[in-house]
């Protein structure tokens, strides 16, 4: 007789057990903190070049980092160099000024 494995709830505080799968979630680089990937704003380093991207359409592939609209956030991310260590790459100042034009 073939025993059937139990399945566990992992659901980690904050989470909802009837939260929809199709929902994607994704963590801000400062706060861990879990959200809706519609929530939060995408800066992408591009596959097979130094191009990095804000917000950039679902068709286009590479290493991505997500962060909260959030200045607290933005500027924790911003002194511990977070973008760089989580895309793997420099990042110019201008993309940085640009995106806290967008999170202010």
């Amino acid at each position: 007789m073939i025993k059937k494995k139990q399945q566990k709830n992992n659901f980690t505080e904050g989470e909802e057990k009837n939260s929809s799968p199709s929902v994607l979630k994704r963590k801000c680089v400062a706060c861990n903190k879990l959200f809706e990937r519609s929530q939060l704003i995408r800066i992408m380093h591009v596959n097979n070049s130094d191009k990095i991207v804000i917000n950039p359409d679902n068709k286009t592939f590479g290493r991505s980092a997500y962060i909260c609209n959030s200045n607290e956030c933005f500027e924790t991310a911003r002194k511990k160099n977070r973008f760089a260590k989580v895309l793997k790459t420099n990042i110019d100042e201008n993309i940085l000024e640009k995106l806290k034009i967008m999170i202010n």
